[in-house]
């Protein structure tokens, strides 16, 4: 199997390398979900041990479980097990959540700016570093993307009842996702710059 086929839009750690990148002295945390990434490629086919992680998954009350961060609930059901159930870890459920929340597991290709970096790779008058930096809050905080599409149809309503067709017809362009993630980015970096104008969110 070719290795860019295995990479995942939701990998944090794992890249293709042919040998681990992080040491245990350093990072341990880092080399285990990195070993984790890379050996659920020999496991996401495997019907059976899918079928009975996702079920282990299911009885320790993991079914609603970040459902909304567009990771498959397959590859989180394989974490659990390969975490709580194996010899090599000494985690409880517990432990796993606390991991996933802190290695921050997200999909890349829903968001247009953040796709990971340690760093702001845009320049600070750019608008795109609001974006990004608006992304990558969103997804530190755990932020629940159904939330915020509620929001962005409260946000239309508004509109639709004050009567600013122009500004409607622009948000109405974008999709119920994407519309909940600028109501999100708007709200977030309002409160750092309440007195700047924020028409640059429209620009997403």
């Amino acid at each position: 199997m070719p290795v860019d086929s295995v990479i995942e839009p939701y990998f944090r750690l794992y890249k293709g390398e042919e040998t681990n990148p992080y040491d245990e002295i350093t990072n341990m945390d880092f080399k285990r979900f990195w070993n984790l990434e890379k050996q659920w490629a020999l496991f996401k086919n495997n019907e059976k041990y899918i079928a009975e992680a996702l079920d282990l998954y299911s009885k320790e009350g993991l079914d609603d479980f970040c459902e909304d961060d567009g990771v498959p609930m397959e590859f989180k059901a394989y974490l659990m097990c390969r975490m709580v159930k194996s010899p090599h870890y000494i985690y409880q459920t517990k432990d796993f959540k606390k991991k996933y929340f802190e290695m921050c597991y997200f999909n890349r290709n829903r968001f247009r700016y953040y796709k990971g970096e340690d760093s702001n790779p845009f320049k600070k008058k750019d608008f795109r570093s609001n974006f990004w930096y608006g992304e990558r809050e969103f997804i530190k905080t755990h932020q629940s993307i159904k939330h915020w599409e509620a929001q962005g149809r409260l946000v239309i309503e508004e509109l639709e009842q004050s009567c600013n067709d122009e500004l409607l017809s622009k948000l109405k362009t974008y999709s119920p996702e994407t519309l909940g993630l600028i109501v999100y980015i708007k709200k977030h970096l309002g409160k750092w710059c309440p007195y700047d104008s924020l028409d640059w969110v429209l620009t997403y």
